[in-house]
């Protein structure tokens, strides 16, 4: 399935439910960093008052984690036209290059601010994002896939449907092999050792907790 059909998908289950949940995000701030700010505005909206606590915060090791320091500096490289840009590169040609630890939540982050570019306004409307690796491992790119239908359809209330495979065997549920350290499933066992590797540092052999082969 390609995001253009995933976008006529979102189109063909619009609702008045759906809108409202649009409408929630539309002109929220991606987070508020000033914590002081960020406590006010928690209490006069009761939670309604930016993009990452109106989709749900990151979570890992079944925690929620709010947005730390260090993912301020790439928000304010991305955004302030004179920090961290000695070139006066504008936003679209910026280039930049994070080198950090892993697990820190650097592809979650860059996936949640691509929604927010996409969902807070129409500014890329009829646009396109572009998600390249230079992992040699395939999975990788599979094991991004539940961040970012979590972020931009499970919050909008999409129903997924079947995948031609399933289809042909009968309209039977897939296998679904879920992470022992965070509860995400997945729909292949190479695609949860991926995941094991590369967010808990070990591969996980659980066994399919749904479906049959």
């Amino acid at each position: 399935m390609t995001f253009k059909d995933l976008q006529k998908l979102v189109q063909s289950q619009s609702s008045p439910e759906h809108n409202r949940l649009l409408e929630r995000l539309r002109d929220k701030p991606f987070w508020i960093w000033d914590s002081y700010q960020h406590k006010q505005e928690d209490i006069k909206t009761k939670g309604d008052y930016c993009f990452n606590h109106i989709i749900g915060l990151p979570v890992k090791d079944i925690i929620e984690k709010p947005l730390f320091d260090y993912e301020k500096l790439v928000y304010d490289s991305l955004l302030i036209p004179d920090f961290y840009n000695p070139l006066q590169h504008t936003f679209k040609l910026k280039h930049l290059w994070v080198k950090k630890a892993t697990g820190l939540g650097g592809t979650e982050f860059f996936l949640r601010f691509m929604a927010w570019l996409c969902l807070r306004n129409n500014d890329y409307r009829n646009s396109q994002m572009c998600i390249v690796t230079g992992q040699p491992n395939p999975y990788l790119l599979f094991s991004l896939a539940p961040i970012l239908l979590h972020i931009c359809f499970h919050m909008l209330l999409v129903i997924m449907p079947e995948t031609s495979a399933s289809s042909s065997a009968g309209n039977r549920p897939s296998k679904q092999y879920r992470c022992s350290e965070c509860s995400k499933p997945f729909d292949s066992a190479e695609t949860l050792n991926s995941h094991q590797r590369f967010e808990h540092s070990e591969p996980d052999h659980s066994k399919p907790v749904a479906g049959v082969g």
